[in-house]
């Protein structure tokens, strides 16, 4: 199963919990106070495993594609379970229909761990020695707008942040320092990077 794959499928669990327990308020089974800090505790623990999943994955591409044995960094992400309370609450409070309900919960569930990857990722891809830069790795079924962030495979610094919008699972593909050893060989399309 590739990174795209799994973490596709992350973010589809915690989706689904968070409606299931979208369910349970709604039928009054458990409080409106209960149901934001089940949500909200579910997503601060979906969100760390997404991160560490973001880190592993490119520990292991590293790994793959010098031959060098590379471990993750270990890279921690800020528990973001009170900004997702705040806006869970909101939409609890908000009176709409049903479907409005369930699709704006779903739809903050479903990005916050693919919003916490992409965080990960950069800083993990910040603190590995033999990067030096990245690619935008389109996802499977890319937007307009990831499109043209993609800019025809520009090559940017490592510590540029990768602009993402909410369900944007697009990644960073690492390009390696000319001291690292390919076991694969890939052509990049070379830009100068806009004010640097």
């Amino acid at each position: 199963m590739s990174y795209f794959e799994k973490l596709d499928a992350h973010a589809t669990a915690t989706q689904a919990k968070a409606l299931n327990i979208l369910d349970l308020y709604r039928a009054g089974k458990i409080t409106k106070t209960e149901a934001i800090a089940t949500m909200s505790a579910m997503l601060g623990k979906a969100n760390l495993r997404a991160a560490a999943l973001a880190d592993f994955s490119l520990a292991a591409t590293i790994t793959l594609e010098t031959g060098i044995p590379t471990a993750a960094t270990g890279v921690s992400i800020r528990n973001n379970s009170r900004v997702a309370g705040r806006a869970i609450k909101q939409i609890l409070d908000t009176p709409t229909a049903k479907a409005d309900m369930v699709m704006r919960i779903g739809r903050l569930a479903r990005s916050e761990p693919l919003g916490a990857a992409v965080r990960a990722s950069d800083r993990a891809m910040a603190a590995q020695p033999l990067v030096e830069g990245w690619v935008r790795k389109l996802d499977p079924d890319p937007c307009q707008l990831c499109r043209w962030w993609w800019r025809d495979g520009q090559v940017w610094p490592k510590n540029h942040p990768m602009p993402h919008h909410k369900g944007c699972q697009c990644i960073k593909e690492p390009v390696f320092t000319e001291q690292a050893p390919r076991t694969r060989t890939r052509k990049y399309k070379v830009q100068p990077v806009l004010g640097g």
